[in-house]
Order: C-alpha cells, then structure tokens, then sequence
C-alpha cells in the first residue's frame, strides 16, 4: 500500500506554493483578529446593540459567506462572524485536535469569552449547523435560540479503512492541492453549492481560494481527517438539542436535498420548524440574504 500511495504522489504534477499567515492577513485592521490563546483568531462584527449573535461558516468556506447577510442582521444585534480553524484568515495550529467538532467549538467559545459573551444565538451554516448543535448540546447555557441553515443534521464520515489508515488519507493531499491551484477546477468543487450561478463571481471564487491557499493547509488536512474518528463515535442528533430552533433550507440544495433534510428533521417530532427558502440552494447566506435574514429575524425576535 506505501509503494503504491508513494507511485501516485510521484505522478502527480508539483503543486504551487501557498502563502505564509503573514502575506495572507497583510492590510487586515488589527481589530478583525482576537487573541485566544496564542492564536491569532479571525472575525467579523457588525451592529453595536441588541441580542449577540454568532454566525458560523461551512467547510471551505469562510466569515466571507455572510458579507451581506452579517451587515443586515446588525441592524438590530450586535452580530460576531467566526472563521473557523482551517478557515479564512484564522490562524491555522498545528495540533490535529484543534479540527475536532470539540476542537472548533473550544476556539469559537473561546473567541466569545475573550468578547465578553456569555449566552447569544446561533446561525450554523452546512458544517457549522452540526457544530453549533453540539455546542447546545454541550453548553446549552451558550445559546438562546438556534438557526441552522442547510445543515448537516448527519455528518457522514468516510469508509472505515480510509478513516484509519492516515497513508489513504495523505495521498489524497496531492490532490486537494491540485484543485485548489486550478481556478478551473476549484470553480467544479463550489459551483454544485450554488442553485444562482451568477453569484459565484470570479473575485468570490478567487477570494474563497486564495484564503484556502494558506501556510498550515496541510496541518488541517490532517487534523480533519483525524477528526473523522470523533464524527463516528460522538454523533449529535436534533432530538438531544433542547432550546427552540430553525432550520433554513434551500429549495434547490443539491448538497444536503431538502426532502433528505425533512427526512432527518423527522426525529424531532414537530419540535423543530422547517422554512424553506424558494431561490436558493446550498448557500442562502450569499443566495438570498434579504430573504434569510427575514427568516433569522423571525424566529430569533419571539418571545
């Protein structure tokens, strides 16, 4: 099995270099990154007065996602976008647990003590939906109310040969690092996120790359993957999560089909509302973010 992961690497074109943290965060005001520990975490704030309110991204993606829904939202809350571990311009560590479900959360709730936040809501997009259920199923006293959009109410992990086998998991590397030296091919990977094509812009897609094209990429290729063992053994169900919540979906997701999420959404029992969002797919938050933030307002503003 090494000869033949070894064969494949050999074959495979050189990849470009990847930027140093420096180059990528040079021109970021100062007051965009919180110190939480001995990492340089990045985020996003908008509004001064209200009910916090945490917004949290999806894999590959970053605060990046919600530069027009964030700003919106902040007219009437005091709103906190977080880039995750492996994300936008946060800081990558080194230490493979850091890209743990308990890893992230750590961090974001570490980010919210240094801002003196003890309890806001939430809004979890894809990935984050399941992060941000794991937070309120482990610190309830975090979080008020819960929204999740497009969520992965299941977060299914890989074979088990390839969730072992950290030699399977490296000679996918190579590959990662192709696709994100190719703008052709990156544009391949997103595009199926997106029912609205035109959303997708060529300085939206270079901007989503270039913040994946960082030093300490390889460090978080193998920290998730090393989390992938954490997915299968500790899994978060929507039936554990006791506080209101709502899920937003896309009519058109073709990442995480509407009818597989209300087929999820089933254990909750009615417990949970479902609204759905007509002109969006998997990425309401640039898709539609008039039309989410309604929805976001709406739930979050009951009393």
């Amino acid at each position: 099995m090494s000869a033949l992961v070894a064969a494949v690497l050999i074959s495979l074109p050189s990849c470009g270099g990847l930027q140093s943290y420096g180059e990528a965060i040079a021109g970021v005001p100062p007051e965009r990154f919180i110190e939480v520990g001995d990492q340089h975490v990045h985020i996003r704030r908008w509004g001064n007065r209200g009910q916090p309110l945490v917004l949290l991204h999806g894999l590959g993606t970053s605060t990046f996602t919600f530069r027009e829904l964030g700003p919106i939202l902040g007219k009437t809350r005091k709103v906190v976008a977080i880039d995750l571990n492996g994300f936008g311009l946060t800081e990558r560590p080194e230490a493979s647990d850091a890209y743990s479900l308990a890893g992230q959360a750590a961090m974001v709730c570490g980010v919210l003590d240094e801002l003196g936040i003890r309890e806001a809501d939430w809004v979890g997009h894809s990935y984050s939906g399941y992060l941000s259920m794991r937070i309120a199923r482990d610190s309830p006293e975090r979080v008020r109310r819960l929204v999740l959009v497009s969520p992965a109410l299941r977060m299914e992990v890989a074979p088990d040969s390839f969730i072992r086998s950290r030699v399977l998991r490296e000679a996918v590397y190579p590959g990662l690092r192709l696709i994100l030296d190719d703008k052709r091919r990156f544009r391949a990977l997103l595009e199926p996120a997106y029912h609205r094509k035109e959303v997708l812009t060529d300085d939206v897609l270079e901007t989503y790359r270039q913040q994946l094209r960082i030093e300490g990429l390889h460090d978080a290729y193998r920290g998730f993957g090393a989390s992938l063992d954490d997915l299968s053994r500790d899994r978060v169900e929507i039936a554990e999560i006791d506080m209101p919540v709502r899920v937003i979906a896309g009519r058109h997701d073709a990442i995480i089909p509407l009818q597989a999420l209300k087929t999820s959404l089933a254990e909750s029992k009615g417990r949970v509302e479902l609204r759905v969002l007509e002109s969006s797919g998997h990425s309401a938050p640039e898709e539609q973010p008039e039309a989410l933030a309604v929805e976001i307002s709406d739930f979050l503003d009951r009393r």
